[in-house]
């Protein structure tokens, strides 16, 4: 069984012989369980785990052949969903599991018609923060950002004695926003959020199905998302 010692932090100056080092054991923890053969799990081997792995992290949806091709350290949900584990930057084998079920559990109540995961019975708005990804959903669907659903998206979660809940954002690379991808059928204007998929899981159209988010969704609106809007439309000035 491969044992490598690894720093909290990468040798700065030793980035080639790191790199190459991570690509090497990140094929050797490569992971598929028995039971669910759709997951894979990529990490490293470590001597001691940190003393809580329940956090904090950050993590980024990212694109299928970014993840196969250049991530060492993340996981393949259920869903089909490729998420990088930015933080920590070598994830050991027991945070890789830990952080992956996490978001499994999650997207499994969310995808559920009654919000709670079918294996656990764990109710999606203890698993997600609803605020977070309510103010997500509505940047996401004004900017009609084309990465929504494949890249840059953002998520972190802290230690659970601080919040177990998965947090949205935060927000990143908008260049593909705005209309500025009329090849791909994109428009500044319309429904957008809710509505594509480009083939994957869009999980803002799974939590609209909820009656708890909608209501979260309308009451940000309502109080931040459209007072700001005013400002930026020159409607109204600043109060700060």
């Amino acid at each position: 069984d491969l044992k490598l010692k690894l720093a909290s932090k990468v040798d700065v100056e030793k980035p080639v012989r790191i790199r190459l080092l991570r690509r090497e054991v990140a094929r050797m923890l490569t992971v598929q369980a028995a039971a669910k053969k759709e997951t894979e799990l990529r990490g490293y081997e470590i001597s001691v785990d940190p003393t809580d792995i329940t956090g904090g992290y950050i993590i980024e949806l990212d694109k299928p052949y970014r993840f196969r091709n250049f991530s060492d350290n993340g996981f393949k949900t259920s869903v089909n969903l490729y998420f990088v584990i930015k933080e920590p930057t070598c994830a050991s084998r027991a945070q890789v599991t830990y952080i992956s079920d996490v978001f499994d559990r999650a997207f499994r109540a969310i995808k559920a018609p009654d919000g709670y995961d079918p294996q656990t019975g764990a109710y999606y708005a203890d698993l997600i923060d609803l605020h977070s990804f309510a103010i997500k959903l509505l940047v996401e669907d004004f900017t009609k950002n084309y990465d929504l659903l494949a890249g840059s998206q953002f998520f972190y979660k802290d230690r659970d004695s601080v919040d177990a809940r998965i947090y949205a954002g935060p927000c990143w690379d908008y260049d593909l926003s705005m209309g500025d991808m009329p090849a791909a059928g994109t428009s500044p204007e319309g429904d957008f959020a809710l509505k594509v998929s480009f083939g994957k899981v869009n999980w803002y159209k799974l939590l609209y199905q909820h009656e708890d988010f909608r209501q979260e969704v309308a009451q940000v609106y309502r109080e931040q998302f459209r007072p700001a809007l005013a400002v930026l439309l020159g409607e109204r000035e600043s109060a700060g």
